[in-house]
């Protein structure tokens, strides 16, 4: 027995939910990327200070003196850890492994810095 008559079934049905207003802003998470980390960046003594996840990424892809395959482990973990795949532990591990490659020393003087999330 039907329940609907055979021409019901066969139509589509458009059913449209109410769209949110557009006030072009948008929304974003912050992922807690731990205590800060700050690495001595040559013998002269620069020193950069690593405060946020967004930062690690943005110097890894555009300021990073050497592309090598730890730098590129560092991008992928952070990528991941932004998507919530891997923790932030897995990608701090995997940047502070890029700066050692990349000749960064860690400036261990700062109380708090290195402590892995």
């Amino acid at each position: 027995m039907l329940l609907f008559p055979p021409f019901l079934l066969m139509r589509r049905c458009r059913v449209t939910a109410p769209r949110p207003k557009n006030t072009g802003t948008i929304t974003l998470i912050e992922i807690n990327w731990g205590n800060p980390m700050t690495f001595v960046l040559s013998p002269e003594g620069g020193k950069q200070k690593f405060t946020t996840i967004e930062q690690a990424a943005y110097w890894l892809r555009n300021k990073w003196p050497v592309a090598d395959q730890c730098r590129d482990s560092a991008i992928d973990q952070i990528d991941a850890a932004m998507s919530c795949l891997v923790s932030v532990c897995a990608a701090r591990t995997a940047f502070i492994s890029a700066a050692e490659s990349a000749g960064f020393t860690p400036d261990r003087t700062v109380t708090g810095d290195f402590e892995l999330a």
